[in-house]
């Protein structure tokens, strides 16, 4: 019988070749001694990404879709191939670096069983913290401070703040939502089942 690794990675790959090789390169650089498997999902490219991992990333579950599905479909047909405890939905321009630390994620899941779902700090390429990596759940308030930048002029009030600015970036919160590193509990699948299929989001 074939052991179940304690993570599965997922990315969904759609015209980006390039930055797919790159990721899949930083994470097996960068997550020595984490019991993984890498899920890619080919989502209707033409860009020979599918082949390319068929040829020289044999241990990669691989799949295509005939047709483009969009971030959701691809990404939900992922999770019901992944064996791993815990998921990690990774979008395709997420690259690893020495800082990347995921056995301290999965340790941090482990002991604090309450958390369903974890994000982490994602850095653009000017080094600075994405802001779309955390924040809270969309009112009418929260994007309103958004669109005219009333977040950035009062900080403080986390009702107009949907960045969650008033966070430091190495502070543990409960947030509304995460970004392009989303891990979470394949037991959380049972409870709330798959991402939303209404939401057309482009991988």
């Amino acid at each position: 019988m074939v052991k179940s690794p304690k993570l599965s990675i997922v990315i969904g790959s759609y015209h980006n070749k390039d930055l797919t090789i790159n990721t899949i390169k930083s994470i097996y650089k960068y997550s020595i001694g984490v019991d993984f498997e890498i899920i890619v999902i080919d989502d209707a490219s033409n860009d020979g990404i599918y082949e390319y991992i068929e040829n020289n990333f044999p241990n990669i579950v691989l799949r295509r879709n005939y047709k483009n599905l969009s971030y959701s479909k691809t990404y939900n047909r992922g999770s019901k191939l992944a064996r791993g405890k815990y998921i990690l939905h990774l979008n395709a321009d997420s690259v690893f670096t020495k800082k990347t630390n995921l056995l301290e994620v999965i340790k941090y899941m482990d002991e604090n069983p309450s958390v369903g779902m974890l994000g982490n700090r994602v850095l653009s390429p000017n080094g600075k913290l994405d802001p779309d990596n955390r924040h809270q759940i969309p009112t009418l308030a929260n994007a309103i401070g958004q669109s005219l930048g009333l977040y950035k002029i009062f900080p403080s009030i986390k009702s107009l703040n949907y960045y969650m600015t008033y966070l430091r970036n190495d502070e543990f919160a409960e947030v509304g939502g995460v970004g392009a590193f989303m891990l979470f509990r394949k037991e959380v699948l049972k409870d709330v089942g798959l991402l939303d299929t209404n939401f057309k989001i482009i991988n």
